[in-house]
């Protein structure tokens, strides 16, 4: 069902009569307040990361760079050891229950639901 032009026309009436209810001076901070929010939701997710990883102090350089690559390198270790640890089991005959063992999104819909997850807990 398409829109005929008057119906796009009304829309568009409305869009621009709420923006220029607001002056130039007010929609500039609603940008700036706006840029701050997401600036603070960035540096809440840094300082989750920081938490998380070990190799990380909240005393010492917190550039992104700094945090993004330790992180990295933290996760390779924790892959490593779970890696190490998988062939020490089978080695020794161990069973290890299937949804103990995480293999990494198999597929896009895994891949989806971890994007929605992660989405919820912003």
């Amino acid at each position: 069902m398409s829109s005929s032009p008057e119906q796009k026309s009304g829309a568009s009436r409305k869009r621009q009569t709420k923006a220029s209810i607001l002056s130039d001076e007010q929609k500039k901070a609603h940008h700036i307040a706006s840029e701050q929010r997401r600036r603070e939701n960035i540096r809440a997710e840094f300082d989750k990361i920081v938490s998380l990883t070990p190799t990380l102090t909240d005393t010492e350089n917190r550039s992104e760079l700094n945090i993004l690559t330790k992180s990295a390198d933290y996760i390779d270790q924790l892959k490593n050891e779970n890696e190490r640890l998988i062939q020490m089991c089978n080695e020794h005959g161990i069973q290890i229950p299937h949804d103990l063992v995480y293999t990494g999104p198999e597929d896009i819909n895994d891949l989806d639901q971890l994007n929605e997850e992660l989405k919820k807990n912003r």
